[in-house]
């Protein structure tokens, strides 16, 4: 695909998937003081055919929470690179991405998966729930666009 400068990731911004009920949309607001990025999970930079592609990647459906320096914008950034130059040297490619969430052995000798709720959404069984079905979305969301 031929470099085309009239796409450009600043004309995008991040934005509520609409086509989410509102007790289980993202809002920008969510990230507001969290210490989160809003990550890509399917990069912008893969999707330069035209700004609607571009635009798309931008829907809070298709980001996860991550942090900034030295993960989204370093290691995580490097890695996408990865794959665009495998995309480009390779005939079948396929990326899934999504969160991970890493168990800890606890005191009583089980294994338990915790994590920050980083949103102002209250904390209770309704976050994990809203925080499972946008999990469950994005994922959707990525796989069906590369079907």
């Amino acid at each position: 695909m031929a470099y085309d400068p009239e796409i450009d990731r600043s004309k995008s911004m991040f934005q509520p998937d609409l086509t989410i009920h509102p007790y289980f949309r993202s809002l920008n607001e969510d990230y507001k003081r969290s210490g989160y990025d809003r990550g890509h999970l399917a990069a912008a930079g893969n999707h330069r055919r035209n700004q609607k592609a571009m635009d798309e990647t931008f829907f809070l459906t298709n980001i996860s929470p991550q942090v900034g320096k030295g993960f989204n914008r370093d290691k995580w950034n490097d890695l996408e690179k990865h794959v665009r130059k495998l995309a480009r040297n390779s005939l079948n490619v396929y990326v899934l991405t999504g969160p991970l969430y890493l168990p800890k052995m606890e005191p009583d000798g089980k294994s338990y998966v915790k994590y920050r709720v980083c949103c102002s959404f209250p904390i209770n069984n309704q976050y994990i729930l809203r925080s499972l079905v946008k999990t469950m979305l994005r994922f959707r969301l990525i796989s069906s666009k590369l079907l």
